[in-house]
């Protein structure tokens, strides 16, 4: 039996990545569960199962989330082998409950691996585990060059397909959202919901309504979500990238917290409205759309004027940038940042979501970019004075909007 974080929004992202790194070195496993262990493998007998779940819920009552971030792969040999892992950086809150967890199970339920009671903790994400030597090589070196296996290549050759595309450094913010119990069947017994406040029995911790209302509170407590009008005093400048509205399969690919595409669309529709007045001004940075609907459906419901400049989903004919003046900086304004023309100043773009934070965090002062794609600004056009007043000259980085900035 284990006890794990649950990976919210993020999972489905994760698993991709060890899916790619599996396929990429040859493992091919059938079934990849993104997972996080904080306590066990430990033996309990039935009768105290109850005891078990009170541990949790009074270790886990004082905590809304649980927020880590993963930051590129981490390499170490475990008892029966080899594993490749994703490194994860858990902030205090994480150590903390996982120190008071692993303090009072030890005497409910004792642990057999030696580290859960150690301080030093080796947080991490299993992307493969148990790995031969030849195996670990592998995995490794597909992590870190992208290169795959003989065995894939030839594959590859043989079948026709095209070979796999190098990954991004997996760089990626993100929040424990329950806290689960499994059996030693490896299926969940039961899960604590920290932002519900309550228990969940195995039917309950798979249903999807029950999971909806989980992330409708983190939006609400993240500050993704504006539900009443939110309007400036004056006509404003505001920048915005890549909603996507109508594109199902964003959700997954950028572990957005909804849960399917009409949350999403109602979400993104009500925020840009609350945000926006029909006096305000909105640079939009492509990609207003995916498939679905056309755009002049979304744009005849939004407020303000919008100036577009085309993403690689849009078709609107604009210019491929625009420079936007504003106290004593100018904004090269653009969709990809691989775009950009020769220019010494400050980009403003989209189309890099947060699938490279690592490169295209909200601001990066050594390349002079900010993003403003919806992931990165709580799915809120963005109020150009709050940039200003940021002072970006003196941020050497700042991977969201509602990070802590990191100065020169």
């Amino acid at each position: 039996m284990i006890i794990q974080v649950r990976i919210g929004p993020e999972k489905e992202k994760i698993k991709e990545i060890i899916q790619k790194a599996h396929k990429g070195s040859g493992l091919y496993s059938k079934h990849t569960v993104p997972h996080m262990t904080l306590y066990g493998d430990f033996k309990a007998p039935a009768s105290s199962f109850p005891r078990i779940k009170s541990v949790i819920m009074e270790t886990a009552k004082c905590y809304e989330t649980l927020p880590f971030h993963i930051d590129g792969y981490d390499f170490f040999q475990g008892k029966h082998g080899y594993v490749c892992a994703l490194k994860v950086i858990p902030s205090t809150p994480l150590v903390d409950f996982r120190r008071d967890l692993s303090s009072k199970m030890i005497k409910v339920a004792p642990s057999l691996r030696d580290w859960d009671s150690d301080d030093d903790f080796k947080f991490h994400i299993t992307i493969a585990h148990r790995l031969r030597y030849s195996q670990y090589k592998n995995v490794r070196q597909y992590l870190e060059t992208g290169k795959q296996s003989f065995i894939q290549k030839l594959l590859s050759f043989l079948t026709g397909s095209k070979p796999q595309i190098r990954q991004f450094r997996p760089y990626l913010p993100m929040d424990g959202v329950r806290i689960t119990m499994l059996n030693d069947n490896r299926r969940i017994y039961c899960e604590y919901d920290l932002l519900q406040k309550r228990m969940l029995n195995r039917t309950n911790a798979l249903n999807r309504d029950v999971y909806a209302t989980t992330l409708s509170i983190l939006r609400n407590k993240k500050g993704l979500q504006r539900n009443n009008p939110s309007y400036s005093s004056e006509p404003t400048i505001f920048l915005y990238s890549d909603t996507h509205f109508d594109h199902e399969n964003i959700i997954r690919y950028c572990a957005r917290p909804f849960i399917n595409v009409h949350d999403m669309n109602s979400v993104l529709l009500t925020n840009w409205n609350n945000t926006i007045s029909n006096n305000d001004t909105v640079y939009f940075l492509g990609d207003l759309v995916f498939k679905g609907r056309r755009a002049t459906y979304w744009m005849n419901q939004l407020n303000g004027n919008i100036y577009f400049i085309d993403g690689n989903h849009d078709r609107f004919n604009t210019k491929p940038y625009e420079i936007l003046t504003y106290g004593k900086y100018q904004f090269l304004l653009v969709h990809s940042p691989k775009s950009i023309p020769n220019w010494g100043g400050w980009t403003i773009h989209g189309h890099t979501h947060n699938n490279d934070i690592y490169n295209y965090p909200f601001i990066n002062g050594e390349t002079k970019t900010i993003n403003v794609s919806a992931e990165l600004v709580s799915y809120k056009p963005v109020d150009i004075r709050s940039i200003i007043a940021l002072d970006p000259d003196s941020i050497k980085r700042m991977d969201t909007i509602s990070s802590t900035p990191e100065r020169w």
